[in-house]
């Protein structure tokens, strides 16, 4: 076994894995990601709206606008642009002059992927309308009034959680510093200079300027009770070796009469073994009161011999408190004794504890 009073700590410099600048990008991460995904299903939603709501609106208003038309001048021939065109077939024509793709179409709203076109049929009393609407068209108009915008408010999304972000990690990043500072502190001797108002970064302002000043005020203190600990410790055990040498060189003086008696012998032994006792704590105070980084003495000893030196040295004692007082008095019955049988073993006792304490 080895006999020590310090023992070296491991310094944690390690970074810290759950910083608070680690949750805030995680928390801005997570914030853009369900962003992107709402925006996506935005896309989605507002094409298909836009499509078959929109393009749909647009084709019966176009048929209502032409059937007023044709109250008004019968001979009106149906709207034929670039990108919308409108057949009629009056009652009892022939649907042989539409397209192929139209015929045998139901009233209502048609998307007609392979042909590239969206219909609206509308059958009244003066004729069937068939209202077709270019797909592609349809398409780019969706682009340029519902994907388009979504994707612009994505990119401003992502350009707030950006700033944002790069702002919060501003006004996070000086108590970040601050925690790896206080980190790499060695308990034994924390350095404290560099929390100094003179050596803090130049964006450490308010709440965290305030929070450095306070550990920086509280180090200090620390540093000065350890050493006037250490101080007072040191002066203490020096004041103590004094009186310690007189008793040791007294006691010496008195053990070397030959004309002793056993008894004040013994007492004598007695004090030097508890003057040895107090030197030995006197020693380890200095050794306390040293510098940290001075390594104190050590030694290798053997525990089972102080046991054993301790036990020969009690039976010892024993045997001497039965010469001198006897054996402890019996009881009739060991499990229940009496009164007086407690009485009489206590007082046997109190002689055996009293040559003990004395030697």
């Amino acid at each position: 076994m080895r006999a020590g009073l310090h023992s070296r700590r491991p310094v944690l410099n390690a970074p810290m894995p759950h910083g608070l600048s680690r949750k805030i990008r995680i928390a801005f991460i997570l914030q853009v990601v369900m962003a992107s995904l709402a925006i996506v299903i935005a896309f989605f939603v507002v094409g298909t709206l836009f499509k078959y709501s929109f393009i749909r609106s647009s084709l019966q208003e176009e048929a209502r606008h032409y059937w007023e038309l044709r109250e008004s001048a019968a001979a009106q021939p149906p709207p034929n642009t670039f990108s919308l065109r409108a057949y009629l077939v009056e009652p009892g024509g022939s649907a042989e002059a539409l397209p192929a793709y139209l015929r045998g179409l139901a009233p209502g709203f048609h998307e007609l992927k392979s042909e590239g076109q969206m219909v609206w049929v509308e059958r009244k009393p003066q004729g069937t309308l068939y209202v077709a609407f270019l797909r592609e068209q349809a398409n780019r108009l969706a682009w340029w009034f519902a994907v388009l915008p979504a994707m612009l408010a994505l990119f401003a999304i992502y350009g707030a959680t950006w700033l944002t972000y790069k702002s919060s990690k501003r006004l996070v990043s000086p108590v970040a510093w601050l925690a790896r500072q206080v980190s790499r502190w060695d308990p034994r001797r924390p350095d404290i200079a560099a929390l100094a108002p003179d050596r803090l970064p130049a964006d450490m302002r308010g709440e965290a300027r305030q929070l450095a000043g306070a550990l920086h005020a509280l180090g200090e203190r620390v540093e000065a009770q350890l050493t006037r600990e250490r101080n007072f410790t040191r002066d203490a055990s020096h004041e103590l070796r004094t009186p310690l040498t007189v008793i040791r060189v007294a006691s010496d003086m008195a053990l070397a009469d030959e004309t002793l008696e056993p008894r004040l012998a013994r007492s004598l032994r007695r004090i030097q073994r508890a003057g040895r006792d107090m030197e030995a704590v006197v020693d380890a105070f200095l050794i306390l009161a040293r510098e940290p980084d001075v390594v104190p003495q050590s030694e290798w000893f053997d525990v089972c011999e102080v046991v054993h030196e301790e036990a020969v040295k009690a039976r010892m004692l024993l045997m001497l408190c039965i010469m001198k007082f006897g054996m402890l008095p019996p009881a009739k019955d060991p499990l229940n004794p009496t009164a007086a049988e407690k009485q009489a073993t206590e007082e046997v006792l109190t002689k055996y504890q009293a040559i003990f304490d004395t030697h």
